[in-house]
């Protein structure tokens, strides 16, 4: 969808959940693609009165939506949501930007609008509830249906990190769905792998690795591979200039003095 050429939007930044085949709102409210989201008052959500602004207050019935009285209309944030946020964690789905149009109301963090419609969409990760918590039995046909699910909405879709998980000239990207794992490290692996992190930056061996941890080479071997799937890299080198290089792994791993 396309908002009308008439009018100037707001670009603010929001999340949604997924319920299997819509946006949704936090609140539960779906999104149906390709149509505006309309918001609307149920004279409920009224301010409590000693922070209304104005004497009358609430007017107690359904209005045209936003007011600056009430907590009614379409919310966006200025800024994302820090990836960080432990509300990301088996809780929010699909995040982007955001059309803000119609009447808009201001404050502290963001803006209430009358009419949205989403702008961008950011799968964060594979612990993304789309991808089921980044469930490792997921086929790549699983994860390539429930992307196209987005594609109602946008044709475009990208990760976090900006790499492209579905185009509206190639489609499906499983380069970009690779990469999708390497943005949470600590949500895709279990303690056992994760101990292993610190080790690998000093250099060890999987012998030594065992030795260290008093566990068979063979486990040590195991838990390996299963690192090097899971963060999509295919060797011990690609695997600590990943977690060196990037942000989102600072603190994982110490390389040796």
């Amino acid at each position: 969808m396309d908002i009308p050429d008439y009018v100037a939007p707001i670009i603010g930044y929001r999340c949604w959940l997924w319920d299997g085949s819509r946006l949704l709102s936090l609140n539960g409210q779906p999104w149906d693609p390709g149509c505006p989201l309309v918001a609307h008052c149920n004279a409920k959500n009224r301010l409590p009165e000693h922070l209304r602004p104005f004497k009358e207050g609430h007017p107690g019935r359904t209005h045209q939506v936003p007011q600056i009285h009430c907590t009614c209309g379409v919310y966006a944030r200025k800024a994302p949501l820090p990836a960080g946020d432990s509300r990301w964690v088996g809780g929010y789905g699909p995040s982007g930007e955001v059309y803000l149009w119609g009447t808009v109301v201001e404050h502290s963090h963001g803006w209430r609008a009358q009419y949205a419609y989403p702008k961008t969409l950011v799968v964060t990760s594979t612990c993304d509830p789309l991808l089921d918590g980044g469930r490792a039995s997921l086929s790549t046909e699983e994860v390539q249906s429930r992307l196209e699910g987005l594609t109602k909405y946008r044709a475009d879709i990208v990760s976090a990190n900006g790499i492209p998980v579905w185009t509206a000239r190639s489609g499906y990207n499983p380069a970009g769905i690779k990469r999708l794992r390497k943005i949470t490290p600590c949500l895709l692996l279990n303690p056992h792998e994760l101990e292993l992190l610190p080790l690998l930056g000093q250099g060890m061996s999987n012998r030594e690795i065992a030795m260290r941890l008093r566990l068979n080479e063979f486990t040590v071997r195991n838990y390996m591979l299963r690192i090097f799937d899971k963060l999509g890299v295919s060797t011990r080198l690609e695997l600590v200039y990943l977690l060196m290089s990037s942000p989102a792994y600072q603190g994982l791993i110490k390389p040796q003095a």
